[in-house]
């Protein structure tokens, strides 16, 4: 077969196994005398000699197999679609190929701007449509661009999106294959699409329309206006007109950008009543043509009436409720809608959170009555579950702007190292690296002031007599407060959360340097060179406000974490107040109480001085002699460290750890990335690139593996392993147990 050919009526299927989804549905559209663009069909034969000239299927069958990809967070899926788009954009088709394409556009193409659609054999089917799952690329012109655009088209096969896609639906990624539809960017007056039944009401379809190309209809940047047609007769059941119609996406130069409809060209609806009867008609044909309900997709130019594909509707009801594509969709924010996360999250929620969690601190617990310390209590809970909901709601997803710079950076630099944008992130003056500084300058007193650590050591800081010490401390806890409260399940005193906090200070005077942060020298090189080439980009953003917008989403990754956490400190104060008062009145148990039991035991004293059944404890059987000699996980700060495992299982263990060690623990939260500096190296069972530990160890410059799985279980406290950030390796060298 040929590595490229237009689709044409007399043709006759190639079979949607080599064409793919999308171009088979084209190619029975052309059989069945409906206009479509100008389209070309690369079967899926040339992505399988792509990756067999470049020997990338074991490589990739390495990345999807370093972890199981049901046991993968998103970040973890993000981090191997990133490995594999790199890798792609890095390889070369075979030059037959090459050369066969580039005659082939010039010859067919010549002039026309140009569309790149996915068309995968798995697509497009009544099971499962991948809709908006794989990437299409318009406006493209010039062949080295339209090679770029197929490899990226080919890579999307394993975009995070696609991967958690075929694992919902139990297919084997590593077995995927991917068709490329080329065709004839038209330029058009109105889009939109249809769906021949309604997905919430048989009887009925649904008809979306805008001015301009799909991209702003589809990308859900442009509101489009809606008709509701009866299936019965084609008549008019309702119609929705959009909020506005002021703007409509167009070919640029470079790309696709929207603009001003201008005039009064947007004062009536794109759809006149005869183009919409033929919309209507055209539907319902193509339902019975292909016998199922069908997602077209239009356009309209010139007076002519085009087809861009159409394929069976899936997720109607009474089909599958767990179907999670919609939140797989989400997973990818446009630059506009992250510029306005970070405005709503700097200007409004953290400081919000922080003049909460500040108010909060102002309030004296000990002069409340108990029925006061319950209420209040309650609404501190319900104060820190409101800002949890606000973190998953807003905060996560602004975390994607790392995802797009990153995207962004790749495609155009194409660097040896897929993590190499990161560098131009990192050491942007974090929240938890202030804090670690502050812990660090009260280290420096120490040194300097051999008498300070005595003093420390009684855990009471109201003994230390330097006048440097005090201020820097009092500093340190009106930023950030004391760690160790957020984990205060045993009920330490004030002066106990203390002694483990001085505990750590002392840790870092043993450093012989402390690690301020990572070099950044090479970072403004590849800043410099990165928007360079930003200059004559088709995005719709300048290279300084897309690397503005990363750093922001780099940053508030981490800091949204500890801005939380002063909320559940100030929490936490409230139910050791409570736990205190219960000890005070017999409830020996009172350390173990959660926040809503310790309010219930307020109430109710008498009730909770009968002691509940303790849980019972997992007897953990003798464990075996077999013991994992390599573990792999994903490379997130490069390095190379030998050294004994500290093995932290709990929250309340951090206060163990000894300078020099290795961090080896199931997550570090971000408001415990103090004890970052003092690891050689850091090890995690969760992975990604954008995950706290990860992120910290980069500002450091310290060696980090993450996405170990199983990995408390593997590895021990006194274990001597070799830690491999370049490789994402961990090798245990001899074993404590």
């Amino acid at each position: 077969m040929k590595p490229i050919f237009l689709l044409d009526s007399h043709l006759g299927s190639g079979g949607k196994e080599q064409l793919g989804g999308k171009a088979d549905g084209l190619q029975k559209l052309l059989e069945n005398g409906y206009t479509i663009p100008i389209t070309a069909c690369i079967p899926c034969e040339v992505y399988d000699a792509f990756i067999d000239t470049n020997d990338l299927r074991e490589w990739i069958q390495l990345e999807l197999n370093r972890k199981d990809l049901a046991h993968s967070r998103w970040e973890e899926l993000w981090d191997i679609s990133l490995r594999i788009r790199n890798r792609f954009l890095r390889a070369r088709l075979p030059e037959s190929v090459e050369s066969e394409l580039a005659n082939f556009i010039t010859q067919h193409f010549l002039g026309k701007r140009l569309v790149v659609r996915s068309s995968s054999p798995e697509e497009d089917n009544q099971k499962s449509s991948y809709a908006g799952l794989h990437r299409s690329y318009l406006n493209i012109s010039g062949i080295d661009e339209l090679i770029t655009q197929i490899k990226k088209v080919w890579a999307s096969l394993f975009s995070d999106k696609a991967l958690l896609y075929r694992q919902e639906l139990n297919l084997e990624a590593e077995r995927s294959v991917m068709g490329v539809v080329v065709q004839e960017l038209i330029d058009s007056e109105i889009s939109g699409i249809v769906f021949s039944r309604n997905p919430t009401d048989d009887s009925q379809m649904v008809i979306e329309s805008v001015y301009g190309l799909n991209q702003g209809l589809v990308d859900g940047q442009i509101e489009p206006d809606r008709w509701i047609i009866s299936k019965d007769n084609g008549s008019l059941i309702e119609y929705q007109e959009a909020a506005e119609r002021t703007l409509m996406a167009v070919p640029v130069d470079r790309g696709v950008s929207l603009v001003e409809i201008g005039g009064s060209g947007g004062a009536e609806p794109p759809l006149a009543q005869e183009r919409l009867k033929i919309i209507t008609t055209v539907a319902q044909d193509l339902e019975r043509t292909f016998g199922c309900p069908q997602d077209i997709e239009w356009t309209w130019a010139d007076g002519q009436l085009y087809l861009l594909q159409s394929r069976p509707i899936t997720g109607l009801h009474g089909g599958d409720a767990n179907d999670k594509r919609a939140w797989y969709l989400s997973l990818t924010r446009s630059y506009a809608n992250l510029q306005k996360l970070a405005e709503q999250i700097q200007n409004q929620f953290i400081p919000e959170m922080e003049k909460e969690a500040d108010r909060l601190a102002t309030r004296v617990l000990g002069v409340l009555s108990d029925q006061a310390l319950a209420d209040e209590l309650k609404y501190r809970q319900k104060r820190y579950e409101h800002w949890v909901s606000v973190y998953w709601d807003e905060f996560i997803p602004f975390a994607h702007g790392i995802r797009l710079f990153g995207e962004v950076y790749n495609d155009r630099m194409i660097p040896d190292d897929p993590y190499e944008f990161v560098s131009l992130l990192a050491g942007k003056k974090l929240l938890s690296t202030r804090r670690n500084m502050l812990m660090g300058r009260l280290a420096a007193r120490v040194e300097a002031k051999p008498t300070i650590r005595d003093q420390l050591l009684t855990g009471r800081v109201d003994l230390v007599k330097d006048p440097e010490f005090l201020p820097l401390f009092d500093t340190l806890m009106s930023e950030f407060g004391n760690p160790f409260n957020l984990y205060n399940i045993g009920g330490d005193t004030e002066q106990q959360a203390n002694r483990k906090l001085l505990g750590i200070i002392l840790q870092y005077a043993e450093l012989s340097n402390f690690p301020l942060s990572a070099p950044q020298e090479r970072s403004e090189v590849l800043e410099r060179e990165f928007l360079g080439r930003m200059a004559d980009s088709a995005y719709p953003f300048s290279g300084a406000e897309i690397l503005e917008l990363g750093r922001a989403s780099y940053r508030l990754r981490d800091d949204d974490n500890i801005v939380l956490g002063k909320m559940e400190q100030q929490l936490e104060v409230a139910a050791a107040e409570g736990r205190k008062r219960l000890l005070q009145n017999g409830i020996s148990w009172a350390p173990q109480l959660q926040v809503m039991e310790i309010i219930a035991a307020l109430v109710d004293k008498e009730s909770a001085k009968r002691q509940p059944l303790q849980k019972s404890q997992k007897v953990s059987g003798q464990q075996s002699p077999l013991r994992a000699r390599q573990l792999i996980g994903q490379p997130a700060s490069p390095g190379i460290a030998k050294g004994s495992v500290r093995c932290i299982d709990s929250q309340l263990k951090f206060e163990e750890f000894q300078a020099g060690e290795i961090l080896v623990v199931d997550a570090i939260d971000p408001n415990m990335t103090f004890v970052a500096p003092l690891a050689s190296a850091i090890v995690e069972r969760r992975g990604g690139m954008l995950i706290h530990g990860a992120i910290i160890a980069r500002e450091y410059g310290i060696p980090c593996v993450t996405g170990v799985y199983d990995l408390t279980e593997l590895v021990k406290t006194g274990d001597i392993i070799t830690v491999d950030g370049y490789l994402g390796l961990v090798t245990i060298q001899q074993s404590n147990g």
